[in-house]
């Protein structure tokens, strides 16, 4: 898993069973989670580093608090990016990008992305609502082109980890024509920020190869992880040694 890093596996991905920890969350991934897919280059200066409290957001999650990106120079012909808090009205935009991350990082069925589509939904409505779950979206003007959540999670109580609440950040994703723009930079930040500011003493997150470079920019590192499927198509299978000729 990683803490505060990146692991060699989706960038999103495969964390919703409960504890697949690639430290972002991921971040999936995606952000998934995680991450942007694709090279990312760092957000340009922000005014005081440009991220400041968001607004608090009832359970329901209907208010959005926005995060207000402002280079320190802007033309009329650039349109202003802000990262704001996503509401349930954005669950269709977050289940879109989960699934575009899901495209881009592991080839898979249509129907298996379709029937994951529809669990994820009811998943993610039933979290926003409880507050387990949010959503971060940067818009260009009035396009949101990328997304990543973090996933509040329960985790055993370890040693020099604080508390019992670690979160985890996944279903990054970033349209592929607003790549390169910092964006997903951006929502890492914002991710961090408020984990930190509910007293969460971790992140967590599974990274793509794609994602991992920006996660390692922002200080997360890589640890290590095994894992078993225990049922299904991909359950492991405990292989019966071949029988040599019968002793005589």
């Amino acid at each position: 898993m990683i803490c505060k890093g990146r692991w060699a596996g989706y960038a999103g991905g495969g964390h919703d069973g409960g504890g697949h920890c690639g430290a972002v969350q991921g971040a999936e991934a995606g952000a998934g989670g995680i991450g942007e897919l694709f090279n990312e280059i760092p957000p340009p200066r922000e005014r005081a580093r440009g991220y400041k409290d968001f607004e608090k957001t009832d359970d329901a999650g209907e208010r959005e608090g926005a995060q207000r990106v402002s280079p320190s120079r802007q033309s009329l012909d650039v349109p202003r990016v802000r990262v704001r808090r996503a509401t349930l009205k954005d669950l269709d935009l977050l289940v879109r990008h989960r699934r575009g991350m899901w495209e881009e990082v592991a080839e898979m069925p249509v129907h298996s992305l379709d029937a994951a589509d529809r669990v994820y939904r009811r998943w993610a409505r039933a979290r926003i609502r409880s507050g387990r779950l949010v959503g971060f979206i940067v818009d260009e003007g009035d396009t949101s082109v990328a997304s990543g959540c973090v996933w509040v999670m329960s985790v055993q109580p370890r040693p020099r980890w604080k508390g019992t609440r670690a979160a985890y950040l996944l279903s990054m994703f970033t349209e592929p024509g607003h790549r390169g723009k910092g964006h997903a930079t951006r929502i890492v930040r914002a991710a961090v920020s408020w984990a930190k500011a509910r007293g969460i003493g971790v992140m967590l997150l599974h990274a793509s190869r794609f994602g991992e470079p920006i996660y390692r920019r922002e200080g997360f590192e890589p640890t290590t992880e095994m894992r078993r499927f225990l049922s299904g198509p991909r359950a492991h299978r405990r292989r019966t040694p071949k029988r040599g000729p019968p002793s005589r």
